[in-house]
């Protein structure tokens, strides 16, 4: 079996880590997406969600490059290929991942949970400037982080 840190590498998130999360609910889903900064939360909902890391967290480093502008590139496409098995018509052209079909998003984080313990990423949002953490199974093991506040952003 593949060890997918070896191929993309990981990301270390200290415990104490605060996350962002462009959303109105304090409540927990199975995944979310986190921006490392409000304003970036921001761009999704203008009520942002600040969570707090509870543990150390190795997430997979899902950025291949960093061009000249200082843009990342994302390695999203080539893990769901790597991991996957598609004809070619079904690849995903997409490095949005918001974007992809909810079964094919759900299935990814499953695969990766069940057969290669992994739970979370860190990439670039869309191959642009920003990063975003994405973490999986929090509805079974919501240890990993906590609710620390919600605010509104020009309010």
């Amino acid at each position: 079996m593949k060890n997918l840190f070896d191929i993309f590498g990981y990301c270390h998130i200290p415990r104490g880590t605060l996350l962002f999360h462009g959303h109105e609910s304090d409540e927990i889903e199975d995944y979310m997406f986190f921006a490392t900064k409000p304003w970036v939360a921001g761009v999704f909902n203008d009520s942002i969600q600040v969570w707090k890391t509870t543990r150390d967290m190795q997430v997979l480093f899902l950025i291949d490059h960093v061009d000249r502008n200082s843009w990342t590139g994302c390695s999203l496409l080539q893990l769901d290929n790597g991991v996957f098995v598609y004809g070619t018509s079904s690849v995903i052209q997409s490095t949005g991942i918001r974007d992809w079909d909810e079964d094919r998003r759900t299935s990814l984080f499953a695969k990766l949970k069940e057969e290669f313990n992994i739970t979370g990423w860190l990439t670039s949002i869309e191959d642009k400037v920003e990063l975003e953490v994405c973490l999986w199974g929090l509805g079974e093991e919501n240890r990993r982080i906590a609710f620390v506040e919600l605010f509104v952003l020009n309010g």
